[in-house]
C-alpha cells in the first residue's frame, strides 16, 4: 500500500499542468507514505538503498513510475 500512495502521488502531480496551484497540506499527507523510505525532504535513505527524490530530473521521475506501474520495478 505503500508504493501505490506514492505512485498515486506522483502520477497526479505529473498529470496536472504546471501552472495548477498546489495544495500542500495534501501534498504533505500523501508524500507521508513515500517518506518511510526516501526520508522526510525527500533525501533518500542509504540503509534502505532507497534514491533520494529531491533534485531528481522530471524524466527520471516520471520514467521510474512508469516502470512501478507497468512492473519492470517494485516487486
Amino acid at each position: 500500500m505503500t508504493r501505490v500512495s506514492c505512485l498515486l502521488m506522483f502520477t497526479f502531480f505529473f498529470m496536472t499542468p504546471a501552472w495548477a496551484a498546489g495544495d500542500a497540506a495534501t501534498g504533505k499527507t500523501l508524500y507521508a507514505s513515500c517518506a518511510a523510505c526516501h526520508g522526510a525532504q525527500a533525501e533518500g535513505i542509504a540503509t534502505m538503498n532507497a534514491p533520494a527524490l529531491a533534485g531528481q530530473d522530471a524524466a527520471y521521475l516520471e520514467r521510474q513510475l512508469m516502470y512501478f506501474q507497468t512492473g519492470i520495478r517494485g516487486a
